[in-house]
């Protein structure tokens, strides 16, 4: 079994201060055609101006428990794909890029397969 992270409940999973935005936009869900068993959660990781920001660790949740479901690294162009079950949900996503400054973000918790 993955290895899961449980935070407390009204606690953020990742704890930011004082670094620059990181916007998740553009986050959808679509079918995949292959299998109509699973779906896939999709998105990109973009600063405050809109440039995509590349190799951003991006952690998927679920709301309901702020439990660890998944977990992946955007592309070069800032592009994440998760690939989940049809009767999972809601999730949140959580993204962070180490630098200087460290750059963090976090999409609403509402994200769900349709």
């Amino acid at each position: 079994m993955p290895s899961q992270a449980q935070f407390p409940r009204g606690r953020s999973p990742l704890m930011v201060h004082g670094m620059a935005k990181l916007d998740l936009k553009g986050t959808r869900r679509s079918p995949l055609m292959f299998d109509t068993h699973m779906w896939a959660l999709s998105g990109q990781t973009v600063d405050g101006t809109g440039s995509a920001l590349g190799s951003c660790v991006v952690h998927l949740f679920y709301t309901s428990n702020d439990v660890l479901a998944a977990l992946t690294t955007s592309d070069v162009s800032g592009n994440f794909t998760f690939l989940i079950g049809p009767n999972a949900g809601p999730f949140y996503c959580v993204a962070y890029l180490p630098g200087s400054p460290d750059k963090a973000g976090t999409t609403v918790n509402t994200l769900v397969p349709a």
